[in-house]
């Protein structure tokens, strides 16, 4: 006698859950959000405060080094040259016609 067999998947999760991610377990063994939770500012001492901050402006520093290193996209650069160019020419467009504007109030006072 030969019985089929199906293969079948079924989920017994929660909904929203996420396949293969545990949520961190903390001291007292209950599940947390995985963060460590962040002291209030009035339990930390002077010190440990004034670590903090020097911790979060060095990290704010290193950050926008880093954006300064990084090279420039070729997007960029032709953009800022398109721009640099155009702005050239609209400058000498701009001269021109006013020199000629000039030119011509003068010779018009004058002769």
């Amino acid at each position: 006698m030969h019985t089929e067999t199906q293969d079948i998947i079924e989920h017994y999760g929660k909904k929203g859950m996420r396949w293969g991610v545990r949520r961190a377990r903390q001291a007292d063994g209950r599940v947390g959000d995985g963060e460590a939770s962040k002291p209030s500012t009035s339990s930390m001492s002077t010190k440990d405060l004034q670590a903090a901050v020097s911790r979060m402006n060095l990290e704010k520093q290193y950050g926008q080094l880093q954006k300064e290193r990084q090279p420039k996209s070729i997007a960029d650069t032709i953009l800022k040259k398109t721009a640099d160019i155009g702005m050239s020419v609209v400058t000498t467009q701009a001269t021109n016609l006013a020199n000629r504007q000039v030119e011509k109030l003068v010779k018009a006072k004058l002769g």
